[in-house]
């Protein structure tokens, strides 16, 4: 009976967490803004309640999430539904990049990668 009990315990923790993963949206209007020698500005609009954002920057053809990253950063903003600005450091000149967003909503629940953004750095 107490096996029972723990089992349906646990998977009614499994199947809750599954359904706050789907909650999370992912951002929208990932663009551009300016791309220097050693930096990357770009501005994407919040979908909607989110606590923050993680973002990868890789050479053309990393996979978000493998580690494969140049740089990482983990953006937060207190508001939501809006467009947002953040620069990317430390890149080197005439390279070719992608970047991906994520939204976070919450610990361990985050939205799919949003589509890559690819730009090239400028010449120094």
């Amino acid at each position: 009976m107490i096996v029972l009990l723990i089992s349906l315990a646990i998977s009614g923790m499994a199947f809750s967490q599954q359904i706050g993963v789907n909650k999370c949206e992912t951002p929208k209007d990932l663009v551009l803004v300016e791309a220097t020698a050693n930096s990357a500005s770009l501005t994407w609009v919040s979908p909607g309640e989110v606590s923050g954002w993680h973002i990868e920057v890789g050479e053309l053809g990393f996979k978000p999430g493998s580690a494969q990253f140049v740089r990482k950063y983990y953006f937060r903003q207190a508001n939501s539904g809006i467009s947002l600005v953040f620069l990317a450091r430390g890149l080197q000149p005439e390279t070719s990049y992608q970047i991906y967003v994520r939204s976070s909503c919450g610990r361990f629940i985050h939205s799919d990668w949003c589509k890559p953004l690819t730009f090239t750095t400028e010449r120094e």
